[in-house]
């Protein structure tokens, strides 16, 4: 296919990699809490792809193979109608702001003493919801 330049994505591989992904390749403690599930990669290969620009209002279909079947196959597919995305509950932090503010004082302590020159320290939040 032609090459579009202003567009962000035209294919080919994508996917995330997790902090923990570093435990595969070197010996780190294990201080962090295993609550949740997820994997530490996960990578994909794309022939085509939807670009939304939120800006321009504009939806781009990009296909390295026949863009017209691709079209054909995206146009047939069934979309139920999806409920409105809705916060059914407050933000609950994982730590109260006393708990957050002595993990602070420690990560300073940290730095001033010279253990470490940079800690990416995070509170995390959940609430549940209703809705796409």
């Amino acid at each position: 296919p032609a090459h579009t330049g202003d567009l962000p994505f035209q294919g080919g591989a994508l996917g995330l990699f997790g902090y923990d992904l570093g435990r595969r390749f070197e010996s780190l403690p294990e201080i962090a809490e295993q609550d949740i599930v997820l994997p530490d990669m996960a990578v994909g290969i794309y022939d085509w792809a939807l670009v939304v620009d939120h800006q321009r209002q504009t939806v781009s279909l990009l296909s390295h193979n026949d863009v017209n079947a691709r079209r054909a196959w995206l146009e047939s597919q069934q979309f139920s109608p999806q409920e409105d995305f809705t916060l059914t509950s407050d933000w609950q932090s994982n730590m109260t702001r006393e708990q957050y503010g002595e993990k602070f004082r420690q990560v300073q302590e940290y730095l001033h003493s010279g253990d470490c020159y940079q800690v990416n320290f995070a509170q995390r939040f959940h609430a549940t919801y209703s809705g796409d």
